[in-house]
């Protein structure tokens, strides 16, 4: 009886056993077959916009397939510049290892900068191609809550005494607010390029700007002002545009809006301060030769003077009505030798006057 009860508890088994590990030997099977995730779709120009050029890495240029339509790139897989002669670009198309994406430009451009960091997905990939879009602006805020918008000033460049110049002058950050009303995000400034630009030629740039780069704008903050300098190389130029160029981000989850924004300021050189004149001594007695009128100093009593008595130069003193006018100019005091000299002045005439007088009465 045991034996027999065994018997069908194993037939049990196998019967659903056997269905159950085919399913499962199918299931491998099929994943096997099917391999890792596909990476996302590659991105092509947005709506609206049109492929004009594409250029890409041959190993040590940028090189145009096929017309370049006024657009000449530089630099290298890790920072690409661009400028495009005669017409604006809408967007590109950015190709850094298996990651194609796109972003645009608010507002359009004729130049610009592109970083293989720009492709986040690309988790450090170099730049191999890039793909230039002409076309209608996409709108600023397309109803996003990470969307900003950028102005900026620009102050007169000052020369250094090596020749080099340098530019400063303020960059804002305004948060555009979306039609449908939504939470205010915390919005992180992710890449900052300030950029230098002189008769179609990228003279400097900076990418660290303090209190912008990398900075959050919490919830609730709308405006971003912060100052910023940038030095550069003036050439022969005389006239610049200074661009700044930024990305966001939401702060919390990391999405990135895949749009370049900037603003631009037109500045020249600042003009040099005219140097003080030194004035040059003139000979004594030539024409035109300053002479300091001299300060007219009373001249005492007992003193000459050079001046003829009774002309315009005598200068002759008014004696202070406290003191006797016998003794102008002469100090006041006991001791003093003027009255004696006029007692002896006094005796010799009345003598004179005397021997006078018994001459006459002889004759």
């Amino acid at each position: 009886m045991d034996r027999l009860r065994l018997l069908v508890v194993r037939r049990l088994c196998l019967h659903v056993a056997g269905p159950a590990l085919a399913l499962s030997l199918a299931a491998g099977s099929a994943f096997a077959l099917a391999g890792p995730v596909a990476a996302a779709s590659p991105e092509t120009c947005p709506a609206g916009t049109t492929n004009i050029a594409q250029f890409q890495w041959t190993g040590s240029a940028w090189a145009a397939q096929g017309a370049a339509s006024g657009l000449s790139v530089s630099g290298d897989t890790t920072l690409a510049r661009w400028i495009r002669d005669g017409g604006t670009i809408a967007a590109v198309v950015i190709t850094a290892g298996t990651v194609t994406i796109n972003y645009t430009y608010d507002p359009r451009t004729w130049n610009g900068a592109i970083a293989a960091s720009d492709v986040e997905a690309a988790a450090g990939a170099p730049l191999s191609e890039i793909d230039f879009c002409s076309g209608t602006q996409v709108s600023p805020t397309s109803g996003s809550t990470i969307s900003v918008g950028v102005t900026k000033t620009a102050t007169c460049a000052t020369i250094g005494s090596d020749g080099m110049a340098m530019v400063s002058g303020t960059i804002t950050i305004v948060r555009h607010k979306p039609a449908e009303p939504s939470p205010s995000v915390a919005i992180r400034i992710r890449t900052t390029r300030d950029n230098i630009w002189a008769n179609g030629a990228w003279l400097g740039e900076t990418t660290s700007i303090p209190g912008l780069t990398s900075v959050v704008m919490a919830p609730g903050t709308d405006t971003i002002t912060v100052p910023y300098t940038v030095s550069f190389d003036p050439g022969n130029a005389t006239a610049f545009t200074n661009k700044i160029e930024i990305t966001v981000e939401e702060a919390v989850s990391g999405l990135d809006r895949h749009k370049y924004y900037s603003a631009t300021a037109d500045f020249g050189v600042c003009a040099a301060a005219a140097p003080t004149p030194t004035p040059t001594p003139t000979p004594e007695g030539s024409v035109g030769a300053a002479t300091p009128t001299p300060t007219a100093t009373p001249t005492p009593a007992h003193s000459m003077s050079s001046s003829p008595e009774g002309s315009v130069e005598a200068a002759t003193p008014v004696p202070s009505a406290s003191v006797p006018n016998t003794a102008a100019g002469s100090p006041a005091g006991n001791g003093s030798p003027a009255p004696l000299l006029a007692f002896g002045i006094l005796l010799v005439s009345s003598g004179a006057l005397f021997a006078c007088a018994r001459i006459v009465i002889r004759r």
